[in-house]
């Protein structure tokens, strides 16, 4: 085969890569999966697609080797295949933020209310959340929490926070924290924090950013 051929056969192959990812269920899926492995109807209930859409859409990611799967008793569980594509999929991010004004005015409007957002010292407040001084609360699923969390943290998911208002005392700053800076979990926490009279933050970084930056996390 001459090289003009291999050449173009080469390109073929990875724009393979980019067609897959031209969906943005697809990207979804990724953003779900760069946090930890998944079954399938984990994924279509924290996407909004139905299970044979997601099923649908997993199965182009594992064509191109993006994710792959693993049997734990009768569930199926989906995974990134390796932390490259964990780190890719971050960097296409971070190009997009850095190239595309539009993604800069959605995220401005994702995180609607920019006075909630709280850029802090990460050691420092774990220190203030050991000591008590201030609470830090994680308000992902408890696998997620249970997996990895920010030392001193405590877990109340957000779909439980109403039911569970007793244990956040209302002398303390609360600094809710989730997956990332997409995440808008944080957000909705303090919404309703704040409207229940607590003196409540959104960090603008999650798990995924302390991570990045070296930040050891429990346990």
């Amino acid at each position: 085969m001459k090289n003009n051929e291999l050449e173009q056969l080469y390109f073929e192959q990875i724009s393979r890569i980019s067609k897959a990812l031209s969906s943005p269920s697809r990207l979804k899926l990724l953003e779900a999966l760069s946090y930890r492995p998944h079954s399938v109807d984990e994924l279509a209930e924290q996407t909004g697609l139905s299970t044979a859409n997601t099923s649908q859409h997993l199965q182009k990611l594992k064509e191109v080797r993006l994710v792959e799967t693993e049997k734990k008793g009768t569930q199926v569980y989906y995974s990134l295949s390796s932390p490259d594509v964990s780190r890719f999929y971050r960097e296409l991010q971070k190009v997009g933020e850095q190239h595309l004004f539009e993604i800069k005015s959605i995220i401005d409007q994702f995180h609607h209310n920019a006075e909630t957002l709280e850029k802090v010292d990460m050691e420092t407040l774990a220190q203030k959340a050991k000591n008590g001084e201030v609470i830090v609360l994680d308000v992902r699923p408890e696998k997620e929490y249970q997996k990895e969390s920010l030392p001193g943290a405590v877990s109340i998911p957000l779909e439980e926070l109403e039911n569970q208002l007793d244990k956040l005392p209302r002398n303390k700053e609360i600094f809710a924290y989730c997956q990332g800076s997409y995440c808008i979990l944080s957000d909705k926490a303090v919404q309703k924090l704040r409207k229940k009279g607590y003196k409540a933050h959104s960090l603008n970084e999650g798990i995924e950013e302390w991570k990045n930056r070296g930040i050891k996390l429990a346990p």
